[in-house]
């Protein structure tokens, strides 16, 4: 049993929730913001408390790397909370054996946090971080007046232990599935007093996050999360006054882990590509999809600089495999990377890059080939292949005979090519075009074309 402090009653204040902008010791800003998707709720300080100082001046400090913009409210065992729907995650700090109307959240707000937390989707889930070293203590002891086994059990995934599971000597904290194998150390006399670090064990379906340095990975816990369909939370029952330190990099890696296990908007099974002459046909699978509007293609010749060559619909939300396709033709010979965006319907992208290079090589023969489009008006594209270098003379000639472009006229290597006919001077009516190669081997061919107007 704790040796605490006597709980002295204060009177129940009506509070408003208040909105802060601060700065911390350091001089780095820590501003909250209104209308960020980040709630951070904490405490409320009336009257004096050095440890709910001290353990918030902590937080305040390390915030703004953590999570960028914020919004803070101040709480009480009385309050509710204000609408929850904005926000994606939230952070609760709280302090080790507070004063009785400010040790945990209340019932009203407890419901509130658990209603949010399943409100999350597949697409968007909701994430809490919740930091305090009495959070075992509070919420999963019996006799403890803010009980609540739902929110201690289902939705975070801990079973209180023990109090002050590292002791006093050389206190520490280890990375275990975050911040792997990292050691935080520990200050055993802290501002305020009330060093009481609890020990939780997982309840089935947590992961373990950090362990203390005199137990193991999965038994008396200093960090447990948890991975549901719709949220994610992460606990840690160390007050972030007791690192020596070390903090800024815990926080990071909680709000990290809730981050980072995130369901990607698409899985990509597989990305290929196959080469046809001067002509990439790229495929690729996706076993499941979600908020998936579509994919574009983007193509580069030279590294770095890729441009947009097509795009493909994606299938919004779905558990079942899909596949796609998308043939990039009439390439000249040379070494090409593809990659796809992946866009989702807010707007938000990730690429996926395919493994290889493409090459496109030297033709087998020579070729001229039906422009297209035909008919056109007023434009139209010829393609040609060389196998083997020669000068190179492609000529447009009216129906009567008459000259009326030179579309090429050079020495050419061997390769692919495409060249584009604008007829915007011509009128209506069969125009034709000749291919002419003199070098090892001469070449010479004729096709017909329509201009319509």
């Amino acid at each position: 049993m704790k040796s605490k402090l006597p709980i002295y009653f204060l009177p129940v204040l009506a509070l408003a929730f208040l909105f802060y902008s601060f700065t911390t010791a350091d001089n780095s800003s820590v501003n909250s913001t209104s209308g960020s998707n980040v709630l951070v709720i904490v405490h409320d300080s009336a009257g004096t408390s050095v440890k709910r100082d001290a353990d918030r001046d902590t937080l305040r400090k390390y915030l703004p790397a953590a999570v960028g913009g914020y919004t803070m409210i101040t709480v009480d065992t009385s309050t509710s909370l204000p609408d929850l729907t904005s926000y994606d995650l939230i952070i609760l700090q709280e302090t080790s054996f507070d004063t009785g109307n400010r040790r945990y959240l209340g019932a009203t707000a407890r419901g509130q946090l658990k209603a949010w937390l399943s409100s999350g989707t597949m697409v968007t889930k909701k994430k809490l971080v919740s930091i305090g070293a009495d959070q075992g203590y509070n919420y999963s002891r019996s006799g403890s007046n803010g009980r609540d086994l739902e929110f201690a059990e289902t939705y975070c995934k801990f079973i209180y232990r023990v109090d002050n599971a590292p002791g006093t000597s050389s206190p520490s904290v280890t990375g275990t599935n975050i911040d792997i194998s990292n050691t935080r150390n520990l200050l055993s006399t802290v501002p305020g007093g009330g060093y009481w670090p609890d020990g939780s064990s997982m309840f089935a379906g947590g992961v373990s996050l950090y362990k203390y340095q005199n137990h193991g990975d999965l038994d008396t816990l200093a960090a447990i999360g948890h991975i549901d369909d719709v949220y994610l939370t992460a606990t840690m029952f160390v007050d972030p006054r007791y690192f020596d330190g070390g903090f800024g990099d815990a926080l990071n890696a909680l709000v990290g882990w809730v981050t980072s296990n995130d369901p990607l908007p698409v899985e990509l099974t597989s990305f290929v590509a196959t080469t046809t002459g001067n002509d990439v046909d790229l495929s690729w699978t996706t076993s499941s999809e979600i908020n998936n509007s579509e994919f574009e293609i983007e193509r580069s010749a030279t590294e770095n600089e890729w441009t947009k060559i097509g795009t493909v619909a994606g299938n919004g939300t779905t558990t079942s495999p899909n596949s796609y396709s998308y043939s990039d033709k009439g390439l000249a010979s040379g070494s090409y990377s593809y990659r796809l965006k992946q866009i989702d319907f807010n707007g938000n992208f990730e690429y996926f890059n395919l493994a290889n290079e493409v090459n496109v090589g030297i033709p087998q023969d020579f070729k001229l080939s039906q422009n297209y489009p035909n008919p056109f008006n007023p434009t139209t594209k010829i393609e040609y292949s060389l196998p083997n270098d020669g000068f190179t003379v492609l000529t447009v000639f009216d129906n009567s005979g008459r000259e009326v472009s030179r579309l090429v006229n050079e020495f050419k290597t061997s390769g692919y090519y495409t060249v584009s006919f604008d007829g915007s001077s011509l009128s209506s009516g069969s125009y034709f075009y000749r291919l002419e190669v003199k070098g090892n081997k001469d070449f010479t061919q004729v096709k017909k074309m329509i201009l319509v107007k």
